[in-house]
């Protein structure tokens, strides 16, 4: 049904026309006492521009309720979510907003919408809608609840259920689907379905989402949000509990980006959110198999800010396959750009089992492309794999065949795991940086990432850091990074800390307590592994550098010094570790390379105080200083410095408090005639022995 132009009589007020399901559209006047039956006729008298309808409580459900086309601008008010109802029994779309028309709607919900594209609302003009409610709407090609046609559209305070795009392999945006310009607030989706974008399908324009909620949407591709060559922004909002599912026995299978899916030439902006407890899960039996990206899949230009992404998981599984059985990005899988800013990335998984060889890679991210990641946190991902065949697991934390540029961010307890009786293959408990890969890292700390390779052992490699073309970096602590196997072999295991097949070149580090060993190199070139912190002044290099040769003379070393040497019972000492020396006695100006900022130096005294008699400090610019207060006796307080393995002591004379001579005079007072209060006693402290106090002669 098309509206334009009025084709009845006119209403008492066509500004304001009343719909009710128990109304009359040949009796009724449009007033609130006697209110017209169907949406039609209220489209059809209200006034273009100034006219509002008022759909009272009911449920609409006849044919002039839905299969509607507006020419006019309008409001369209209900009742409430609850208490207005427009449900269209799957029979037709509800309502199509033509080029022209500017149409708000509120507080309506809308069922059981079916068309092709936008199952409920199909609109190419202007529209608002706020406080609705679209359930069980669906559309074979796009947009199973609104379909936004190139035109402007905006959503607030909205709830998205069960809505559904249908056409298998090839059904767009299960709520919406937007190719015009869109915004999107204080809404919630939840369990909407499609091909690709599961609650939002975004195509060319511009897409802002700002304090909404995804959970439980389902897509091969985009679980939650799918944007193809747009741009799009989301601000403030949570993505939870999506997936992106495939499975097939005759055709290969690819779910990617559970969370969402950014595509080719588009661009993403991810504000303060959260992106958790999201699946990509591939499956099989026959065909290859991938799953990439549980949280995010990028192959556009991607930044996130001030967010978390955690709990995600990347899932291939399958009984036989031709080739491939591989599981990429249990957070984020990354094949264009992607920038990160103060992030947390934790908790994700990637996980592959089959009968056969199985991949996977990049628990916390896996990067083929260029990736920035600034004053963030990788930390506690995890790669699980089991096959009774061959395994290729690599990056714990990162799987980086790019350039990935790394500053002022950590890398902890990310780990790998893989069970199998054949050929194991992993390497890069928090990093594996591949032979097309480029990793920079400034200001890093890559601690207690672990590989641990179970019954298989040909090659487990690299417990913080696997190496396989070139690495820089610099300022950065790798510490407590373990690789562990059950049958050792010639690379099984090796590289605690570092493991290198490549170019490195690593100065200004602290790299400590790793297992097997900080860095072992199989590379032809010659690392250079200067002015590094090795754990104490005078390292057993024969017990923590292994494999060829690397170029690891001079590095840092400690010194210890207090200032003064000696104090007074009250004063106090500045008491300091430097670390600006090397073993050749240079100094090093912390402008062009220091120890690590934050190392934590502990010092303690057994006379008088650091704070307590042990206490902590840490390094600013390759120095860590406290105070030793001489607040306790006179004595010789004996001082430490300890970082790592390495301890230094200082005595420092504590001198008593030199005090002068001391007289007392007992003095008697004379009655002046003032009123006697008694003997008066007056002790005086006489300075000098000049100042003397007469009786009153």
């Amino acid at each position: 049904m098309t509206v334009g132009a009025v084709t009845a009589a006119d209403p008492i007020d066509p500004d304001n026309v009343f719909i009710s399901p128990d109304g009359n559209d040949t009796d009724g006047d449009g007033s609130n006492i006697k209110p017209y039956q169907t949406i039609y006729k209220g489209l059809e008298t209200a006034n273009n521009n100034t006219g509002t309808i008022y759909l009272l409580s009911g449920t609409y459900n006849t044919a002039g309720d839905y299969g509607l086309t507006v020419n006019k601008s309008l409001n369209i008010i209900g009742s409430g979510q609850d208490n207005t109802i427009i449900d269209a029994g799957n029979h037709n779309h509800i309502v199509v907003i033509q080029n022209w028309a500017t149409v708000n709607i509120l507080q309506i919900t809308f069922k059981n919408g079916s068309g092709s594209y936008g199952g409920s609302i199909l609109n190419r003009g202007n529209l608002t809608v706020e406080d609705c409610n679209f359930t069980g709407n669906r559309a074979s090609n796009a947009g199973g609840a609104i379909m936004n046609w190139y035109g402007t559209l905006q959503v607030t305070s909205c709830t998205f259920t069960d809505n559904t795009a249908n056409i298998p392999n090839h059904a767009y945006g299960g709520a919406i689907a937007n190719t015009g310009t869109s915004t999107i607030i204080d809404s919630t989706f939840n369990s909407n379905t499609a091909y690709e974008g599961g609650a939002v399908f975004h195509y060319l324009g511009n897409c802002t989402i700002n304090n909404s909620n995804f959970q439980g949407n389902t897509a091969g591709r985009g679980g939650a949000i799918y944007n193809k060559e747009g741009t799009l922004t989301l601000n403030n909002s949570t993505l939870e509990f999506n997936t992106a599912n495939a499975t097939s026995t005759t055709v290969d299978v690819v779910a990617a980006g559970a969370g969402i899916y950014n595509d080719n030439d588009s661009t993403m902006a991810i504000d303060n959110c959260i992106i958790q407890n999201n699946s990509a899960t591939a499956s099989g039996e026959g065909v290859n198999i991938s799953a990439a990206g549980g949280g995010i899949c990028n192959v556009g230009n991607l930044i996130i800010n001030n967010s978390l992404i955690q709990n995600n998981c990347a899932t291939a599984t399958a009984t036989s396959q031709l080739n491939i059985v591989s599981a990429d990005g249990g957070g984020i899988y990354n094949d264009k750009v992607l920038l990160i800013n103060n992030s947390i990335i934790q908790n994700n998984t990637v996980t592959a089992n089959a009968d056969k060889d199985v991949i996977a890679n990049g628990a916390g991210i896996f990067s083929n492309g260029d990736m920035a990641i600034n004053r963030s946190k990788i930390q506690s991902n995890a790669i699980i794999v089991t096959t009774n065949a061959g395994v290729g697991a690599y990056g714990g934390g990162i799987q980086n065949g790019g350039n990935l540029y790394i500053t002022d961010s950590t890398l902890q307890y990310n780990t790998i795991t893989a069970t199998t009786p054949g050929i194991n293959r992993i390497g890069g408990g928090a990093i594996c940086n591949s032979f097309a890969g480029n990793t920079f890292i400034d200001k890093g700390n890559i601690q207690y990432n672990s590989v641990a390779a179970i019954d298989g052992n040909e090659f487990a490699v690299g417990g913080g850091i696997y190496n396989e073309n070139v690495l820089l970096i610099t300022n950065s602590t790798i510490a407590f990074n373990t690789v562990t196997v059950t049958n050792e072999g010639e690379y099984a295991p090796v590289g605690g800390g570092v493991c290198n097949f490549g170019v490195i070149v690593a100065n200004f580090n602290r790299i400590v307590n790793n297992s097997p060993g900080a860095v072992h190199n199989d590379a032809q070139s010659v690392p250079d592994l200067q002015y590094n912190w090795w754990g104490s002044s005078n390292p057993e290099f024969s017990e923590i550098i292994t494999g060829t040769s690397m170029d690891y003379d001079p590095w840092l070393v400690m010194r210890y010094t207090a200032n003064p040497t000696s104090i007074t019972q009250g004063s106090t000492s500045t008491l300091t570790a430097y670390f600006r020396y090397d073993s050749d006695g240079t100094f090093h100006d912390p402008a062009l390379g220091h120890l690590p900022d934050g190392t934590v130096v502990t010092f303690t005294t057994n006379l008088g105080n650091v704070g307590s008699k042990i206490a902590t400090a840490l390094t600013i610019n390759g120095v860590a200083t406290i105070l030793l207060r001489g607040d306790e006796a006179a004595g010789t307080a004996l001082t430490s410095a300890a970082l790592d393995l390495e301890t230094m002591y200082l005595t420092v004379p504590v001198t008593p408090i030199t005090v002068n001579a001391v007289t007392t005079n007992t003095v008697g007072m004379q009655n002046t005639g003032t009123p006697p209060v008694g003997i008066v006693l007056a002790t005086l402290m006489v300075l000098s022995g000049f100042f003397r106090t007469r009786k009153k002669e």
